[in-house]
């Protein structure tokens, strides 16, 4: 299996405020490899709440790969999948794969 933990943008995240209320900055957070990600803008000024409410999903999305990746393994070494479950393996395994590919326009 790949290891997504050597990748850095596999690192805890960050979102800080700005002076603005409509936008946060997102740091990674990998160790002596820190770096600014970007500056998230919301949408929309009249909906804040929204904005603030998708957040959590942003900053928590190393996370959630990384623990799908342990499930991915843990199945893959365990179990002879069948059915739905292979079907939902692969998807895992295809969703990794593409969160681990360099980020290209279009």
């Amino acid at each position: 299996m790949t290891d997504y933990y050597s990748s850095k943008l596999f690192a805890p995240w960050c979102i800080t405020d700005t002076v603005y209320s409509d936008r946060k900055n997102l740091f990674c957070l990998a160790p002596m490899k820190e770096f600014h990600i970007g500056t998230l803008v919301s949408g929309s000024r009249s909906q804040l709440t929204r904005f603030e409410s998708a957040l959590p999903l942003i900053r928590h999305a190393p996370d959630m790969a990384i623990l799908l990746a342990e499930i991915v393994e843990a199945v893959d070494e365990r179990t002879e999948a069948v059915g739905p479950a292979t079907e939902l393996l692969e998807k895992a395994k295809k969703l990794l794969h593409l969160v681990a590919l360099p980020y290209r326009e279009g």
